[in-house]
């Protein structure tokens, strides 16, 4: 029906490639500049300068930090702020406090922040219910308790830690503060958000959220801060240790309370509320160095811990 002319020709010679998909050498930026088979100094100076700009970008990054933060990036600030961290080590009037709560009324917004803990109350979170006493101080919380039905019995203190007026709205309130009784197997978790199921492990975890949920400056102290940080590691390894291990924390605690009332600073802090509950929670107070059952009286004549003192 159509007679349609050939369209290409029979006689022109083809070139097959040697690969499929012809792509340019990734490891050179600029097709000018030499490889550093042909020319190494100028492989080696292109190195350099590459390592110039990471340098260049992580000063940026530590200036930023240091406006942040308020401190000075100078060298001779930096020896300084080293030296003076390493002489706070074993002093009680050192300036490393880091309080519990903002001096300064905090607006957390107008969306109540749901604080959902899982705890066992076989080991209750002593040092939660103390940070809920400490919010309350700041804030206002709604808090309230449910027993979950992987938990046979519990005591009824625990069932009833929270009462709070025998209020049930929750309008009108900054933290919502929920704890669930249920079996858990490592330690209390801590639900951040709900809609991609995010959580926080351990009980030092959780109580380092919400420190500083209602403190946001607790990091403005480094060197107050890295201290209590340090107590909290020993607080988890004192849950998982052993005896040999329990009793090196003991240790370490009885020489610091030999020269001071509190773990960190002149005042109370977070690395004292939970040490406090940790040792509380393995009936590790009546064998207790001299230092720290003293201490351990401070913590409970403190307005703090009555609620927690409640639930033991």
């Amino acid at each position: 029906m159509y007679k349609v002319e050939t369209f290409y020709n029979n006689d022109e010679q083809t070139s097959i490639p040697d690969v499929m998909y012809s792509c340019r050498n990734y490891h050179s930026q600029d097709d000018e500049i030499p490889s550093a088979e042909s020319d190494p100094l100028a492989a080696l100076e292109r190195k350099q300068n590459e390592i110039f700009s990471r340098l260049q970008c992580l000063r940026d990054t530590v200036k930023q930090l240091s406006y942040k933060y308020t401190m000075s990036t100078d060298m001779t600030s930096s020896k300084t702020a080293v030296t003076s961290s390493k002489s706070v080590q074993g002093t009680s009037s050192d300036q490393s406090s880091v309080p519990l709560f903002s001096q300064q009324k905090l607006n957390l917004g107008d969306v109540i922040h749901d604080l959902v803990v899982s705890a066992d109350p076989d080991s209750p979170p002593l040092s939660l219910l103390v940070l809920y006493k400490v919010a309350s101080e700041m804030f206002k919380v709604f808090a309230t308790s449910y027993v979950h039905s992987s938990v046979v019995s519990m005591p009824q203190n625990l069932r009833e830690v929270f009462q709070n007026g025998g209020c049930t709205n929750r309008d009108g309130n900054e933290i919502a503060f929920t704890l669930l009784w249920k079996k858990v197997q490592n330690g209390p978790t801590l639900m951040v958000n709900p809609h991609k199921q995010t959580v926080i492990e351990g009980e030092s975890n959780i109580a380092r959220y919400i420190q500083r949920l209602i403190n946001p400056d607790f990091d403005k102290c480094v060197v107050g801060a890295t201290r209590i940080d340090e107590w909290l590691d020993l607080a988890e390894q004192y849950i998982r240790g052993n005896k040999k291990e329990n009793a090196a924390v003991l240790k370490s605690l009885n020489s610091k309370l030999g020269s001071a009332d509190w773990l960190v600073g002149n005042t109370l802090s977070l690395a004292d509320i939970v040490m406090w509950s940790v040792i509380n929670q393995s009936k590790g107070q009546k064998d207790s160095p001299s230092n720290v059952k003293n201490w351990l009286q401070r913590c409970d004549r403190n307005p703090f811990f009555d609620l927690a003192n409640g639930a033991l």
